[in-house]
């Protein structure tokens, strides 16, 4: 059976470690593609790299943001990579060749987050700095929805692709919106701190959030 291990500076992690006792801080983005046994990881040097599983060595170093690079993320067909970075812009970058392919300007503040739609049809992106949300047609690179009014710390395609989850830091809440209106279709609140992260099940049927507090809500 074919098994996966995490990568952390370039280095293997051993089988009985886990994230904490490796070291892993809070301004680390680790990521897995099972398909393709590659690791994803988001620097504050401004890049993001590409990592082979097996043997830890460096594949792609995805470089051009003029900032600290806060998220990255694969998209479903494992064929590119999303960035979003403090530069106030995010990038689409061709996994095969390390080329970037888009800059998607827009955001008047720096990117938390970033996400793709199951169908890789859209993106969506979301900073905590201007407030605000966007989703991204990836075949005209143009932004198609605004999710306005919250300071978001993350955004995230429900399974079916037509709605966003995200986690509202100051509001103390998680809000559903609708990726095609930008209309809020379900308010998560209260909490008794500010929401760093949330996510939903495949099935849609429980929300994930946590909390400033430590706190883990479902």
């Amino acid at each position: 059976a074919s098994s996966l291990r995490l990568l952390l500076e370039g280095r293997l992690l051993e089988k009985h470690q886990n994230l904490a006792s490796a070291g892993v801080k809070d301004d680390c983005s680790v990521e897995i593609v099972k398909d393709q046994r590659l690791v994803l990881t988001a620097s504050h040097d401004g890049t993001a790299k590409i990592w082979r599983a097996d043997d830890g060595k460096c594949v792609r170093t995805l470089s051009g943001h003029s900032n600290a690079v806060n998220a990255a993320r694969f998209s479903s067909s494992g064929l590119y990579v999303a960035t979003a970075s403090l530069d106030q812009t995010a990038k689409l970058w061709m996994v095969s060749t390390g080329n970037c392919e888009a800059t998607l300007h827009g955001h008047t503040g720096s990117l938390v987050s970033v996400d793709f739609s199951p169908d890789d049809a859209l993106l969506v992106t979301a900073s905590s700095s201007d407030n605000s949300g966007r989703i991204w047609n990836l075949q005209s690179m143009a932004c198609q929805t605004i999710l306005a009014g919250y300071e978001l710390n993350s955004a995230r395609f429900t399974a079916d692709g037509w709605k966003v989850l995200t986690a509202c830091s100051w509001y103390d809440c998680a809000l559903l919106w609708c990726a095609k209106t930008g209309n809020i279709l379900q308010r998560f609140a209260p909490h008794d701190a500010a929401v760093l992260h949330s996510c939903v099940s495949h099935d849609a049927s429980t929300v994930a959030t946590a909390t400033w507090d430590g706190a883990l809500i479902l």
